[in-house]
């Protein structure tokens, strides 16, 4: 049986970075370890709707004015387009369809902000009632989803839940990244009850080169699962930029 790394864990004193960085003693651990859980947890529960979130950044800086520590979240994510069309046919159910678009063409930045806005001051409120400490918080957008593995990994994730052929999606993603992006090499693996068949199976693709042992390279990684009727269905990514 092979030995496997993380890809991520192997390149994290070279170029990859820790997702939570802060130093504690024993007394103070475990409480940033729960605060780490809530935020992790919060922030995917209530921005899930607008945003499909890719990495949560958590740093602590103890050195700061009146000694009090601040807290700085990094979200690195993209617009759930489809979420955000619902959220806004719902909210606006009362308006004639040419008003609607004509609406969306004139505001749709002034909306999405506003949205965005009483969600991070809702966060915000609930951070500061459970652990009254101080905290920022920082939204950076991907404008390419095809540049980010964990964005791959979720739109293969729809495209499976709708019950198009696995093969027919790896292939359009592939031919998509291709187009959009310039990458040295992409492997995409699929695991599970393909096609609803009765017995489990692993199929994968790769275009170009993904080196796994040489350490100064980029390679972008995520195991991603997807819960579908059939059950569990397992994607993997690697992403050498």
């Amino acid at each position: 049986m092979g030995q496997k790394i993380h890809p991520t864990g192997f390149r994290l004193s070279l170029n990859e970075n820790f997702l939570s960085k802060w130093f504690s003693n024993n007394k103070t651990y475990n409480i940033f370890l729960k605060e780490d859980f809530f935020i992790r947890e919060n922030i995917e529960f209530i921005f899930s709707s607008l945003l499909t979130i890719s990495k949560i950044q958590i740093n602590r800086n103890n050195n700061c004015k009146n000694n009090k520590e601040i807290t700085f979240i990094e979200i690195k994510c993209k617009l759930n387009e489809l979420e955000l069309n619902n959220f806004l046919i719902n909210f606006f159910f009362k308006i004639n369809a040419i008003e609607f678009n004509e609406l969306l063409l004139n505001n749709l930045n002034k909306i999405i902000k506003f949205i965005l806005k009483k969600k991070i001051e809702l966060f915000i409120k609930l951070f500061q009632l459970k652990f009254n400490k101080l905290i920022k918080l920082n939204i950076l957008f991907i404008k390419n989803e095809f540049e980010d593995a964990v964005l791959i990994a979720n739109y293969i994730s729809i495209q499976i839940k709708n019950r198009i052929p696995y093969r027919r999606v790896i292939k359009q993603t592939i031919k998509q990244i291709q187009s959009l992006t310039k990458i040295n090499g992409i492997k995409i693996q699929i695991s599970g009850r393909l096609n609803g068949i009765e017995i489990a199976r692993t199929e994968w693709k790769q275009i170009g080169k993904t080196p796994l042992h040489t350490l100064n390279i980029n390679i972008d990684y995520i195991s991603y699962p997807v819960k579908t009727i059939y059950g569990l269905i397992g994607i993997k990514i690697w992403l050498f930029k």
